[in-house]
């Protein structure tokens, strides 16, 4: 239901209705293969929505599950140089680096997921139902490799607007409020559609509403 390229154009990836990753090397596939290179079954428990890598190319986001439940699921993969799967192994079945549960998804709303410029952070937005009077929102995840600085860069990163910071410790697994690092509301009744973390020195996070608005936030 979704796909995109690496960012050097010479892997894509396919997140499909059955919960699946394929991953495609470009060059075979357009030579004569129609048999992905890699693929994670089951990755999630429904269609996936969204698929990103990160801008250094080392991690995959994936945001999908069952739409009918009303949930769905973040995971981040991890990938080494070559744009391969690679982490620990679970029954042979490589596993998440991160994995963030139960977004409140409505219809086939409030699925954007985007990393930050240098690839330490995930933004992700959570639905809320159309026309009615609450907030949809933003949750803000630490998903970088220096776990020791965590403190110091939650302290850092800051999202204008009213983010609501987490004192708690950030786990790399668990439900979406006990793993996030600050949320922030949204719009009443509309959610966010897709996501786009703009590069420096802008760092802006534009947020497209389900309604037909643009919202746009800054970490000045």
């Amino acid at each position: 239901t979704t796909c995109c390229y690496s960012n050097d154009g010479k892997v894509g990836v396919v997140g499909n209705s059955n919960g699946d990753i394929q991953f495609w090397k470009i060059e075979r596939f357009m030579g004569n293969g129609n048999i992905p290179d890699d693929v994670v079954w089951n990755a999630h428990e429904g269609p996936i929505t969204t698929i990103m890598f990160s801008p250094n190319g080392r991690l995959l986001g994936t945001y999908g599950g069952a739409l009918g439940s009303g949930s769905c699921d973040v995971k981040i993969w991890s990938l080494d140089e070559n744009g391969r799967l690679v982490g620990e192994k679970e029954k042979g079945v490589i596993q998440p680096k991160f994995f963030y549960k139960n977004f409140e998804v409505i219809s086939d709303y409030g699925k954007g997921l985007a990393f930050s410029p240098d690839s330490e952070y995930l933004v992700v937005g959570s639905a809320t139902r159309p026309g009615g009077k609450e907030y949809s929102k933003l949750y803000f995840y630490f998903v970088g490799d220096d776990e020791e600085d965590e403190e110091e860069k939650k302290s850092k990163k800051k999202i204008t607007s009213g983010a609501n910071s987490s004192t708690t410790t950030l786990q790399k697994e668990g439900d979406k409020d006990s793993c996030c690092m600050a949320t922030l509301s949204c719009e009443i009744g509309a959610s966010p559609s897709s996501i786009l973390w703009a590069p420096t020195p802008l760092n802006q996070i534009i947020v497209g509403l389900t309604n037909g608005l643009t919202k746009i936030y800054y970490d000045p």
